[in-house]
């Protein structure tokens, strides 16, 4: 995001003015969280795959000192947050946070949260921080590939594209 000053620049104000007139539109926001963000909404479009969701971990810049909140991302300051999105429409069904960027992985966060509201046999898929709850629970690239049947369809597909 673009510093404050920035901002009101761009909307013709003076800092002050500015973040006095820009509170009620965040809380606003705020508050359609629970409008919005509805974990229901992994359902949508569900063809009946074992994974609706996918999900990872994002930082948000914060304008604070602290070495509790760096963030390795930013180089500086920052919020963590789980996301999770229904794969087919996009919705954010899941969000978990925030949490201190340094202390806690995507894994940890993971088992802390969403990991309890998935139904039987329903997986989410994720990049490889998730690889600690692979297969059962998460789908991610290096699972797949230490499955054996993944392994020959992925060699299959190799053969004929190298063909072509």
């Amino acid at each position: 995001y673009e510093p404050e000053l920035v901002l009101s620049a761009r909307f013709g104000a003076d800092p002050k003015t500015f973040r006095k007139q820009m509170w009620p539109f965040i809380h606003a926001l705020s508050e359609l969280e629970y409008q919005v963000i509805i974990f229901d909404n992994c359902y949508k479009g569900d063809q009946q795959h074992d994974c609706l969701l996918s999900v990872d971990g994002t930082d948000f810049r914060i304008n604070w000192t602290s070495k509790a909140f760096y963030s390795h991302k930013f180089k500086g300051c920052g919020l963590w947050y789980e996301v999770a999105l229904n794969i087919l429409t996009g919705d954010i069904c899941w969000i978990n946070g925030p949490f201190e960027p340094g202390k806690y992985n995507d894994l940890m966060i993971f088992r802390m949260g969403l990991m309890g509201e998935l139904d039987e046999g329903e997986r989410v898929e994720a990049d490889d921080g998730y690889l600690g709850e692979a297969p059962l629970h998460v789908k991610c690239p290096k699972s797949l590939t230490s499955d054996p049947v993944n392994k020959k369809l992925k060699s299959r597909v190799r053969v004929l594209t190298v063909k072509k």
